[in-house]
């Protein structure tokens, strides 16, 4: 059996309904028509909701039967796609990115083999981030860009492999037309990232980090809550940090004295 390493299916944006159906019964023929093994594979289109959900499940019983090391699925539109966790089952899998899915995220921790997970546009509940690095027993690199519905990241278990941790723009509750922050209790990692339109995080103990990269990322003004979240709660938490890396706007301003305000 030959291997095809790299399959790119993208929807090129029409929202014409005839042009949908082509792309999306060319996709069927081509996974149809050849018995080639695929290593990696990228899906992004718009579902239209429901619409063609029985579609992906489709393609997704062809490429996850064996072999399969890398999963991108991006779905585009308004309504998250939800799919069995059966269709999520495969042994050799070592690269997973979801993005604007619905997922019983629990059964990702069934994946040994996995060693980078990508959770783009989802809620996620706080208890799930903790059981996926602790069950995940290869997973190094864990990302989560525009999620929303956890107050708290808890990464505690020593016997967890991760060595990075990635989080880009993500929001928790709004209180009094304000982000919430979050807290992140974590023992320790290689490289934490954390960029975010402003400063709405905060440290439970004092983690050990060999890298720790602080992006600030909208050039709004800096509030007194936010400065005194910085001082309070972020730099007196940093005595275990071996390298302090700031990028963006307005990090002079967060841990200036006197705002202006």
């Amino acid at each position: 059996m030959t291997v095809i390493p790299n399959v790119e299916c993208k929807e090129t944006g029409n929202d014409c309904l005839t042009k949908k159906r082509e792309f999306m019964e060319s996709v069927s023929r081509f996974l149809e028509n050849h018995d080639n093994l695929i290593k990696k594979i990228h899906l992004s289109f718009n579902p239209l909701g429901y619409r063609y959900r029985s579609d992906v499940c489709y393609w997704l019983s062809f490429v996850l039967k064996n072999g399969l090391e890398e999963l991108d699925l991006v779905f585009d539109g308004s309504n998250n796609l939800m799919f069995l966790p059966s269709l999520l089952t495969a042994p050799n899998l070592k690269v997973l990115k979801l993005s604007h899915c619905v997922v019983n995220l629990p059964s990702i921790i069934g994946f040994k083999s996995l060693k980078s997970l990508l959770l783009g546009s989802m809620d996620i509940p706080k208890s799930v981030i903790g059981l996926i690095c602790c069950h995940c027993e290869s997973l190094q690199h864990f990302t989560l860009e525009y999620c929303s519905g956890f107050t708290k990241i808890e990464i505690l278990d020593p016997k967890s492999k991760l060595e990075t941790l990635i989080l880009n723009d993500c929001q928790t509750m709004i209180l009094d037309n304000l982000f919430a922050p979050f807290a992140l209790k974590i023992s320790s990692v290689k490289t934490l990232s954390i960029r975010q339109k402003i400063i709405n995080f905060f440290f439970l103990g004092s983690p050990h980090i060999n890298n720790l990269i602080l992006c600030r990322q909208a050039e709004v003004p800096v509030t007194r809550q936010e400065s005194r979240n910085m001082k309070d709660r972020i730099i007196g938490s940093l005595g275990n940090v071996r390298t302090l890396q700031l990028a963006g706007w307005a990090f002079e301003r967060l841990i200036s004295d006197d705002l202006g305000l």
